[in-house]
């Protein structure tokens, strides 16, 4: 249903990230955060694991310093695009991979 995709990767190393994956499963079966603002300390929501689970090695992507938006982890000096693909106006899908 989408036209465009974009992934991000953090500069991390793979200890690092062997750590960030284990906060991150740590934060499943937590509570939704519906509100995205209030109560972020007790719940959580997509992207705001992923700032908590970065967060746990000492890398922050909340630049707001609200909540991890998908909007903080696109402006991040801590993140870069590694794939991105998309959709033409004629339906040929093209897909770069970025190092």
């Amino acid at each position: 249903p989408f036209n465009e995709v974009i992934v991000l990767r953090v500069k991390t190393t793979e200890e690092e990230r062997t750590k960030v994956v284990s906060k991150a499963m740590s934060l499943v079966g937590d509570p939704y955060n519906y509100s995205f603002f209030f109560n972020t300390k007790e719940t959580s929501y997509c992207t705001d694991i992923i700032g908590k689970a970065y967060s746990s090695i000492g890398v922050d992507l909340n630049k707001d310093k609200l909540t991890t938006s998908v909007y903080d982890l696109l402006i991040s000096d801590e993140t870069y695009i590694s794939y991105y693909w998309c959709k033409d106006n004629n339906g040929i899908m093209h897909i770069y991979y970025l190092v």
